[in-house]
């Protein structure tokens, strides 16, 4: 009885071990297949698995440092190419002056007159009553009329009017329509020198504008700058004071 149960049994096991092999077998078998399975999706393995292609991105090109220089170059060269000609442009403009004024702008009248201290004098009025701006600059001219001679000297400035430092140039006076300019003819009332006789025949004046337009028709005006002494004309200003930034 025993001898016949023991090979049985070892029938048994030797079945048991054999099924366990192959269970072995094909669980091995089974992780190849799974292995070879996810090294083909990933595109390393080359397994059956099919990946799908991932698309390609072209980037954008970055502009290198050159471009950017030649970039920034061209825009500071064309900031300064257009402010170099904005201020040549506004130089030019500044420069240009305004037409010297004619008998045909500017009308001569005299204005305030007095006396102070032994020198007496008389405002002549420079009236632009034309349509368009023009320029005086200089000494009016004047002279005795009816004839007489007397003498007559251009003076930067006098006791009465005149320019505020003597040793500047007559201004340049841009004259508006409607605008007035003005200058101051004076001389004394008593004689000089002391021995000097006044002379009683000067009773007016011929006055001319000043510059290239001091002839044709003078316009005639009361002396006012007495008959004692050289008559003073002094430089066209600004105003109606005949005095220089006052």
């Amino acid at each position: 009885m025993q001898y016949s149960r023991g090979p049985q049994n070892i029938r048994t096991i030797t079945l048991v071990a054999v099924g366990a092999a192959l269970v072995a077998a094909l669980g091995g078998c089974a992780s190849r297949s799974a292995g070879g399975a996810a090294a083909g999706s990933s595109g390393t393995g080359g397994g059956v698995a099919t990946s799908t292609p991932t698309p390609t991105l072209t980037p954008t090109p970055t502009p290198t440092s050159s471009t950017s220089a030649i970039s920034s170059s061209a825009s500071s060269s064309g900031t300064s190419m257009s402010s170099g000609s904005s201020a040549s442009a506004s130089s030019s403009a500044s420069a240009v002056r305004a037409t010297p004024c004619t008998p045909a702008d500017v009308a001569i009248s005299l204005g305030h007159t007095g006396a102070a201290s032994g020198h007496v004098g008389g405002v002549l009025l420079f009236t632009n009553h034309g349509s368009r701006t023009c320029e005086l600059t200089g000494y009016p001219r004047v002279q005795a009329a009816g004839g007489l001679t007397a003498d007559v000297k251009q003076t930067p400035d006098g006791y009465i009017g005149g320019l505020a430092a003597p040793g500047t140039k007559p201004p340049h006076i841009e004259l508006a329509p409607g605008q007035v300019a003005s200058a101051v003819v004076e001389g004394t009332d008593n004689p000089v020198p002391a021995t000097a006789h006044c002379s009683a025949t000067l009773g007016s004046l011929d006055l001319w504008l000043p510059g290239n337009a001091n002839s044709g028709t003078p316009t005639e005006i009361s002396n006012p700058a007495g008959t004692c002494s050289a008559i003073q004309i002094h430089p066209v200003v600004s105003g109606t004071t005949g005095r220089q930034d006052q």
